[in-house]
């Protein structure tokens, strides 16, 4: 991910130094965004996901498994999915 990045921001940086005044700005534009974008996903993304959004994508997931296994032959019906269940559930994951 992380060279993919750099090789595509500076190929769009090869566009800069342009006679044309647009082509330039969206060479610098588009290097500046793919930055942006390595930096949201190295940095921003990990620590959102560690925080409370993690907690409920993981809670989702592990909702997500848990019907999977009991859908299977010979399984038990799944239980709706409550509010209380969600959170009981994210809370026996953390430990």
């Amino acid at each position: 991910m992380t060279q993919t990045t750099m090789v595509m921001g500076l190929s769009l940086l090869l566009l800069y130094p342009s006679q044309l005044l647009l082509i330039g700005r969206f060479g610098w534009v588009m290097a500046a965004l793919l930055g942006i974008a390595w930096l949201s996903s190295v940095w921003l993304l990990p620590a959102l996901l560690a925080g409370p959004l993690g907690r409920i994508t993981e809670g989702i997931e592990y909702h997500f498994q848990v019907n999977q296994s009991l859908q299977r032959p010979g399984g038990v019906p799944p239980e709706p999915v409550t509010a209380s269940g969600l959170r009981a559930a994210v809370a026996t994951q953390g430990r």
